[in-house]
């Protein structure tokens, strides 16, 4: 009896293994471990689908596109149609030019942020990827859902009302895209991204001196970012 119960427990112990090994890889990729990554890989005791699922992960990370299809592939017809792995795998099919079947994966995929607080970030990346493909009003409508919604912490929704004033300007909707940045801006004064974005859509509506401003502004506060310095140089032109 001894023997079996010792067994049943070392069984469990491996699956168990397993699983841990997985959610490593992936906090490790979330944090952009890449190396750390491939090291829990090379010395994961996985096998079969699990080891599918911990390749396809590490070879998206190190953008092994063939390697990473074939893994991410065998995973989803596996019946895994989680967001850990169906973003990851849309964006395979985009860098392979499959943009329609990137598209039917984002479309087909479901995050509910009600049953899972944290699962704004795989629907920021949708909306990031979805932006990627020229969808722009699919990429805004998620920023949107995540903005609105009262489990996002105050930072992310900052950053994704960025990310969808972006989009909207993408769009050709300046004015809109320059108020939702302003008032952005007002919560976070001379925030990088949201000054890099402001400029650039100024310089698009060709107003080169309101763009050299908001690089300055952002730059006054956050005086090591090169895009910003770089931006600001290339306008030394302007009075």
């Amino acid at each position: 009896m001894k023997k079996v119960i010792f067994v049943t427990c070392t069984t469990l112990a491996i699956v168990a293994f397993a699983q841990t090994t997985e959610d490593k890889i992936a906090q490790l990729l979330s944090q952009g471990k890449v190396k750390d990554a491939r090291y829990e890989l090379d010395h994961s005791k996985a096998t079969g689908t699990d080891l599918a699922r911990q390749k396809g992960l590490v070879f998206h990370a190190e953008y092994k596109v063939d390697s990473a299809f074939a893994y991410l592939d065998v995973v989803r017809k596996a019946g895994d149609n989680s967001p850990r792995f169906q973003l990851p795998y849309a964006e395979v099919l985009m860098w392979k030019k499959n943009v329609d079947a990137a598209y039917d994966v984002l479309k087909g995929l479901k995050i509910d942020l009600g049953a899972d607080p944290r699962a704004w970030s795989a629907m920021e990346r949708k909306a990031e990827l979805l932006s990627w493909m020229g969808k722009f009003k699919d990429a805004e409508k998620f920023y949107t859902l995540i903005v609105k919604d009262t489990n996002t912490i105050q930072p992310v929704k900052l950053r994704c009302r960025t990310k969808r004033a972006e989009v909207i300007a993408w769009n050709k909707d300046f004015p809109r895209a320059l108020a939702e940045l302003d008032s952005v801006l007002v919560a976070l004064p001379g925030d990088e991204p949201a000054s890099l974005i402001k400029g650039q859509v100024q310089e698009w509506q060709g107003n080169y001196p309101a763009a050299k401003s908001a690089y300055s502004a952002g730059l006054q506060l956050h005086p090591e970012s090169a895009q910003l310095r770089l931006r600001l140089e290339k306008l030394a032109w302007v009075k």
